[in-house]
């Protein structure tokens, strides 16, 4: 998945991308670009944070992986 400035020249939007591991089906986020939320196809919540990603690595911009279609909701992955 990239994400865009739309307010930035054509060739400078890609603000970065994150591979979230199957297709994207849904994306939420907060008003103040600290939350990302992206649902999977795979049945999966990658929480990022929009503020962390660069166009060369986004490993650290994934907060957490939530299991959101398994009973109880379990979190993957956490970060510390």
């Amino acid at each position: 998945m990239s994400l865009m400035d739309v307010n930035a020249p054509p060739t400078s939007a890609i603000v970065g991308t994150i591979a979230v591991g199957a297709a994207a089906r849904g994306v939420a986020w907060r008003g103040d670009g600290g939350a990302l939320a992206v649902g999977t196809g795979d049945g999966r919540v990658v929480w990022i944070d929009p503020r962390m990603l660069s166009s060369s690595s986004s490993g650290g911009s994934v907060l957490y992986t939530t299991a959101a279609h398994s009973d109880g909701g379990e979190t993957l992955n956490p970060k510390p």
